[in-house]
């Protein structure tokens, strides 16, 4: 179950990346590859979520991850108030 949780979290953050930085995965004409920051809202215990940081960052070097747990709840409060901003 861990390892599927782990492989669901790296694509959810991949497609992140991917979404926010109209890297060349979606679009061919963009230069380099993806860079930025991409927040990470989590309720995973720190270690794993830290497992999950180290992957995305060995695929994705150039996007600096921050990362933000909180109780699912209050989670989906916070993301809820970010897309509505």
């Amino acid at each position: 179950m861990r390892r599927f949780t782990l492989a669901a979290e790296l694509a959810a953050l991949a497609a992140a990346a991917v979404w926010a930085e109209g890297t060349a995965e979606i679009n061919p004409a963009a230069s380099g590859p993806p860079s930025g920051e991409l927040v990470l809202y989590t309720s995973q215990q720190p270690a794993m979520a830290q497992e999950t940081v180290v992957a995305f960052s060995a695929r994705y070097p150039q996007i600096h991850v921050k990362r933000t747990r909180n109780g699912t709840s209050q989670l989906m409060n916070i993301l809820s108030a970010e897309i509505m901003a």
